[in-house]
């Protein structure tokens, strides 16, 4: 489960109170769709909506749809939400505002408990870690390696750009990005970001300039606020066909040539970083 997630690449928020837009989310074509039970329901209704939640995770987990609950910050809180489930209705957590790799490991540890108390397989639910704040960037080389259930390294755009007191633009936000890239790479988890802001959903030419630079820093899929954007991460993360062309002649040539340490491909020199990058884009293209 971890590693479906690590390689999802669109990630659609839906409210937790929004039964309609729940009910709607697995038809937009979202590798993941994350029930926010955070920001998106105000304070004095949330007990209300754990009422109805499993109910809801439920019906979109039987769907087939990968399925993470964003849980509310504050570890009361936290419990609360995760005590209304079963947890065999998630395949993971994302965990907003995080700072501390001691966070994940407390929430990891209360997870094994409720796993072995729900017939879940130990280990199995996964975790995201949400950037917010400049400590949070400094510590993700840390919060990367907290534990093994970590499938994603997340930047929260605007709640890092107002903690930065900036605008989210790609300007403003590189710096930062780069920095966590380095650390999920490092530590072979997701990233996931947009180099720049989410709220503007409706400007989906900016949103689109800002996917492709994250994922040419690295990124390995995005953050929807909107269905209209998921389409858009889909398009941008999926090998183009001038790739999977090039990737298919160097798999070719390497398959002609199997004792060679180097070959040669339209002119270009081919070594082993060369074709694993070919072996990676062929292995998107079947969705691996």
């Amino acid at each position: 489960m971890k590693t479906r997630l690590k390689n999802a690449k669109s990630w659609l928020f839906v409210p937790a109170n929004r039964p309609d837009f729940l009910a709607k989310s697995i038809n937009y074509g979202a590798h993941v769709v994350i029930v926010d039970m955070e920001d998106a329901v105000p304070s004095d209704s949330k007990a209300q909506v754990r009422a109805t939640l499993d109910k809801q995770l439920s019906t979109i987990k039987q769907a087939g749809q990968q399925l993470v609950l964003r849980t509310n910050t504050e570890i009361e809180q936290l419990v609360a939400d995760l005590n209304a489930i079963d947890i065999n209705n998630i395949d993971g957590l994302l965990l907003p505002k995080l700072h501390s790799a001691d966070y994940l490991q407390i929430v990891g540890d209360f997870l094994s408990r409720l796993e072995l108390h729900q017939g879940k397989a130990l280990g199995s639910t996964a975790l995201i870690a949400l950037l917010e704040s400049p400590l949070a960037v400094m510590q993700s080389a840390k919060i990367a390696k907290a534990s093994e259930r970590l499938a994603c390294l997340a930047i929260g755009s605007e709640d890092l750009a107002l903690s930065l007191g900036v605008v989210p633009t790609i300007e403003s936000l590189q710096g930062a990005l780069q920095q966590v890239v380095l650390a999920a790479k490092n530590a072979h988890v997701g990233m996931l970001a947009v180099a720049g802001s989410l709220a503007q959903f409706r400007d989906l030419t900016s949103y689109q300039q800002q996917v492709s630079i994250a994922a040419n820093l690295g990124c390995t899929g995005a953050l929807c606020i909107h269905p209209s954007q998921v389409a858009i991460v889909n398009q941008n993360y999926a090998p183009t066909a001038a790739q999977i062309t090039w990737a298919q002649a160097v798999l070719a040539e390497v398959a002609a040539h199997p004792q060679a340490a180097v070959w040669q491909v339209d002119g270009a020199m081919v070594d082993a970083p060369v074709l694993a990058r070919a072996q990676a884009l062929m292995l998107a293209t079947k969705g691996e």
